[in-house]
């Protein structure tokens, strides 16, 4: 801007000069018409001067003190305008797949334990009871692993769809040489969830609403902590309502898989009835939960 300005004011000396210099010809301007380009200078330069006070007031140079009083202008510190200009960065996305308007987003655990048991067991590296026979071992793995996938942010009509599949490695062992490295891939979850404002329906795999928390551990993640110490839990295919009741009371009922615990008598491919299966009923399961905040502010549920 101030190389176009100062290229300007020396047009207008030029100019003015040619005119001093022509004004000596035969066909010199009268007084008149010098008056009014002399007029036409001075509107053009009071112009440049607002345009210039403009930019000013809209880009402020930067300032700096050097003593005695003197104030000197750095150039090099970027103006309002230039600030402006610069690319804010992009907030950093979550690892994940955009889909229209949803986005589906992995997810996982690698879970390594070593582990070191003093008599036999049920299970060596997740054990959940202590047996009369066997002896004393130690080792590691790797099968409690978990990995899965989420989907979150669709719409079905006027509900939010959601979706989950989840699964780890504590499927059993295969029948060969260090079969005990080659845990086999189970499905933990597999389901889909509408919510509505109040309201919502989940279909598929999920853990049943009769026991739905488990403990925290850092050593047991195939099998939930206290399995076998009044923990009932079950992951279970189902078909389950939920109600929100004012702020704090939530229900649920639903319809679940009849499954006993009994021990199947599967085949490779092939599924045969166990107990519940045999009763044509399936498991009928309600619940009602408080949720509110205890001294320490944290959420609790009373059932």
């Amino acid at each position: 801007m101030k190389y176009s300005v100062r290229a300007f004011l020396l047009t207008v000396f030029l100019t003015v000069l040619y005119s001093a210099n022509h004004a000596q010809t035969p066909t010199q301007p009268t007084l008149i018409e010098l008056q009014n380009q002399i007029t036409e200078l001075e509107t053009k330069l009071k112009a440049i001067g607002v345009e210039l006070a403009k930019l000013k007031e809209a880009n402020p140079p930067a300032l700096t003190n050097v003593g005695d009083g003197k104030v000197k202008v750095d150039e090099s510190v970027p103006t309002t305008s230039t600030a402006k200009k610069d690319v804010e960065p992009q907030k950093k996305k979550d690892l994940g797949v955009d889909i229209g308007s949803a986005r589906l987003t992995p997810y996982g655990t690698i879970f390594f334990n070593a582990f070191g048991n003093s008599g036999g067991t049920n299970n060596a590296d997740v054990p959940i009871f202590a047996t009369p026979t066997g002896s004393g071992n130690s080792s590691a793995s790797v099968r409690q692993t978990r990995l899965g996938l989420k989907l979150e942010g669709a719409k079905v009509g006027t509900a939010r769809l959601g979706a989950v599949i989840e699964g780890d490695f504590f499927g059993g062992f295969p029948s060969v040489g260090i079969g005990e490295n080659f845990g086999v891939f189970r499905v933990r979850l597999a389901y889909v969830r509408l919510d509505w404002e109040r309201t919502s329906v989940t279909v598929g795999q999920d853990w049943m609403v009769f026991a739905p928390v488990n403990p925290t551990s850092m050593a047991t993640a195939g099998n939930p902590q206290m399995a076998a110490a009044g923990n009932n839990w079950a992951r279970l295919p189902q078909v389950r309502l939920e109600r929100k009741i004012g702020d704090h009371i939530t229900w649920q009922g639903a319809l679940l898989e009849p499954q006993t615990g009994d021990f199947a008598t599967n085949t490779a491919f092939s599924v045969q009835p166990t107990s519940g299966a045999a009763s044509k009923l399936p498991f009928i399961q309600t619940r009602i939960a408080y949720a509110g905040k205890n001294w320490f502010g944290a959420k609790r549920q009373v059932v």
